[in-house]
């Protein structure tokens, strides 16, 4: 959902506006207050795990095994991984 773009010709049309959106205020935070109470315990289930910094062999895989742990497809695990170790796929140009 976008944010509306207004467009006022006059002061009157803006104190409209804001009459209107003073009036839905409630309404829209109760709602963003049950998306957050929602969101809480998904956002506590995923772990953090910190990517190790290096460009070894050794490094690069166990990047791909967190990745992968934290529920990432392999091929976006490896990428992630290639990425954060400062290496590029070198694909076809």
């Amino acid at each position: 959902m976008g944010v509306p773009a207004f467009k006022f010709s006059s002061c009157f049309d803006a104190m409209e506006a804001a009459a209107h959106w003073d009036a839905h205020w409630p309404a829209l935070r109760k709602h963003i207050e049950i998306i957050a109470r929602e969101m809480d315990p998904i956002l506590e289930e995923i772990p953090f795990m910190p990517l190790k910094k290096g460009s070894s062999k050794k490094v690069i895989s166990q990047n791909i095994k967190t990745e992968m742990h934290a529920g990432r497809p392999q091929k976006q695990a490896i990428a992630i991984a290639m990425r954060t170790a400062g290496k590029s796929k070198g694909g076809k140009k």
